[in-house]
């Protein structure tokens, strides 16, 4: 616990020190899980809100650093069948506190940026480790999982003001959840809305 705290306020200082733009992002975010046998558990997709400080830096020209710090709720939804008459709707997801840094490519239009971008993430589960309903009794969600985030999008500067909309994709390398015997790796697409405002 000690050390993850160390790395997220190491995370916001170093970051913030050098920031150029600090922004507010606010996603819908849609996940669902996948796992090699191709089982359809948890595979419907979950849409949770989402929302995340960020801080754009080291930018130049054609290129920059954008990192972001917040909460996010992953997870799925499942519907079992009983019988023709009777089914139940299962949602399932948990709260993890999400950090990622992305390496950003510009390309001008007008007064604006397009940009796409890739990087990694971390996402640290600071509660209950366990599944919340009855069905899915032995899976667990792991303490810390890892990925990849792919990014594309506009920002409008417009004085110290920075205003933005993007798309991101959330790929899971190390698995979300496991029952001991079969990973579940989550897959999380978002789509946001970001303001912010120019530090120098």
């Amino acid at each position: 616990m000690r050390k993850i705290s160390f790395i997220i306020f190491s995370f916001l200082l170093t970051n913030t020190l050098a920031a150029q733009h600090i922004k507010l992002d606010n996603h819908l975010l849609f996940s669902d899980f996948s796992n090699k046998n191709d089982l359809p558990i948890l595979s419907n997709r979950a849409e949770r809100y989402s929302v995340v400080v960020g801080m754009d830096y080291a930018e130049k020209k054609w290129y920059g650093l954008s990192s972001q710090l917040g909460y996010m709720s992953l997870g799925g939804k499942e519907t079992i069948i009983f019988s023709s008459t009777e089914e139940e709707r299962i949602s399932e997801t948990k709260g993890f506190v999400h950090a990622n840094t992305t390496f950003r490519a510009f390309a001008r239009v007008a007064d604006s940026r397009l940009f796409v971008g890739l990087g990694p993430y971390i996402n640290w589960l600071p509660g209950n480790q366990a599944f919340g309903h009855a069905l899915y009794q032995g899976y667990q969600y792991k303490r810390i999982h890892a990925g990849t985030k792919a990014e594309a999008g506009f920002i409008h500067d417009a004085g110290k003001v920075r205003v933005g909309v993007n798309v991101a994709y959330l790929m899971d390398h190390t698995g979300t959840a496991s029952s001991g015997f079969m990973d579940l790796k989550n897959r999380s697409l978002a789509i946001g809305f970001s303001v912010g405002y120019k530090l120098r």
